[in-house]
């Protein structure tokens, strides 16, 4: 019978009495190349916190939390909602741009009370030579009375497709997410039957070199069983290097550690 206790801080193949194999296992390690004295490795940072015996799914936030969280600090989200902020302040200034064109003003004069023609033409205006004068001045060019209207819809229009803009960049990062999340539980399912197959071929080895000790067991077939030991060492270890690659990829894609995504117990 096979009893796997498996966890990401540590990594050691025994064998306890009564001929049950255990063995702890990290995401991350190196072997030594003697295989009869068991596997050691060192952990990972962040990885000792996940059991790989447990589906990851079960210890991960939901995908939607995940999502929400990638969102905050979604570079490409954040550079879109800087482009709304600037879209709707145009807007804004839009609405207003027409004051420009409207300037108060108050000034002082003494002398006589002759009046003062201002122009040359009988729409110019006159005014009192001495005392307080105060008042607004509005020069509005046609093309600010007709164009204003034009102006705040090409304003609404930017904005609009600034908000289409963050949708697709939001779209895009769930999909890439779910991409990323779905082949890390993947990798973690395959890992897990890698690791499987792994101590099952050394429960093979480890027969096959006390037989031959005993001189039971002809050359051949003990290089045969160290061999396929060596297969499966070998496909564990790709294995658990696509797991890591899918495990760093969510965590950069989201922009935290890993940890801050495990569930709380």
């Amino acid at each position: 019978m096979l009893v796997f206790v498996l966890n990401l801080g540590a990594s050691q193949v025994c064998a306890q009495p009564g001929g049950t194999p255990t063995r702890t296992f990290p995401v991350s390690s190196q072997r030594p190349s003697a295989p009869a004295k068991g596997v050691e490795s060192r952990p990972v940072s962040d990885t000792g916190h996940f059991d790989i015996s447990r589906e990851l799914a079960s210890q991960l936030l939901s995908f939607e939390d995940i999502y929400q969280i990638a969102l905050q600090h979604s570079p490409a989200v954040r550079l879109e909602n800087a482009v709304i902020d600037t879209k709707a302040s145009i807007i804004n200034y839009t609405k207003v741009a027409v004051l420009q064109n409207l300037s108060p003003f108050v000034n002082y004069s003494r002398g006589n009370q002759l009046l003062v023609g201002s122009g040359s033409s009988s729409f110019d205006f006159a005014q009192v030579s001495n005392g307080y004068r105060m008042g607004i001045n509005l020069q509005l060019p046609m093309s600010d009375v007709v164009g204003r209207r034009y102006k705040l819809q090409q304003g609404r229009a930017e904005l609009q497709g600034a908000l289409a803009q963050r949708d697709l960049a939001k779209l895009a990062l769930k999909r890439e997410l779910n991409r990323v999340y779905q082949t890390l539980i993947t990798a973690q399912r395959m890992l897990r039957i890698r690791l499987r197959d792994e101590q099952a071929a050394l429960m093979m080895y480890r027969v096959a070199e006390v037989n031959m000790q005993q001189g039971k067991l002809d050359p051949a077939d003990y290089a045969r069983s160290s061999n396929q030991y060596s297969l499966a060492q070998i496909t564990t270890e790709k294995e658990r290097g696509e797991f890591m690659a899918a495990f760093r990829d969510l965590e950069i894609l989201v922009g935290v550690r890993m940890i801050q995504l495990q569930v709380s117990h």
